[in-house]
């Protein structure tokens, strides 16, 4: 279901931004574990929004700004990779 890779981390309020900060802390030092925990992210969101029957509330979980952040790190990474 893409919750697993946020083991450890149960209990907290916000896991997805604490790995997002970890991901963002280890992009920082060109570390290529950055772009596994990316993709587990952006798995994880898919998964959550799939869930979510209602537009209004999709676009609501998407429009989240830790959620946006994921989305708009991914797809420039993602476009850096096609660009090179």
């Amino acid at each position: 279901n893409g919750q697993g890779v946020l083991h450890g981390l149960e209990g907290t309020t916000d896991p997805v931004s604490i790995y997002f900060t970890c991901c963002r802390a280890l992009m920082a030092v060109d570390d290529l574990r950055a772009d596994v925990m990316l993709e587990k992210l952006v798995k994880i969101l898919n998964t959550q929004v799939a869930r979510i029957e209602e537009v209004d509330l999709k676009q609501a979980f998407l429009n989240i700004p830790v959620h946006q952040s994921i989305l708009e790190v991914h797809r420039a990474r993602k476009h850096s990779e096609s660009s090179a």
